[in-house]
């Protein structure tokens, strides 16, 4: 079995502001991130109350571990959508389907 790494984020953002991040994040930090060499996929919702969560996952931990160094740079550049940095989990992901 492939082991593969994830990265979960969690912005706390204004909740007017919610529509708006999650459209910059698909246009902006998105291409950032799937360039890297063993990005495979990125999912991100809206869990209401200014709470946007997203997941990525990799084919290793150095670019799981880079995708969580974008983020808070990426996320410093907009100080007025993202009033803090991401909260980050990371860590080996079970894949079942495979």
């Amino acid at each position: 079995m492939m082991t593969l790494y994830g990265s979960l984020r969690r912005y706390k953002v204004n909740p007017a502001n919610a529509d708006k991040v999650i459209h910059k994040i698909q246009d902006e930090f998105v291409p950032i991130i799937s360039k890297l060499t063993e990005f495979m996929s990125y999912y991100s919702m809206d869990a209401g109350n200014g709470t946007i969560i997203s997941f990525s996952i990799f084919r290793d931990k150095a670019s799981a571990e880079e995708s969580n160094n974008w983020a808070l740079k990426w996320t410093k550049s907009y100080p007025d959508l993202f009033p803090n940095a991401p909260e980050i989990a990371m860590g080996e992901v079970s894949d079942y389907f495979h």
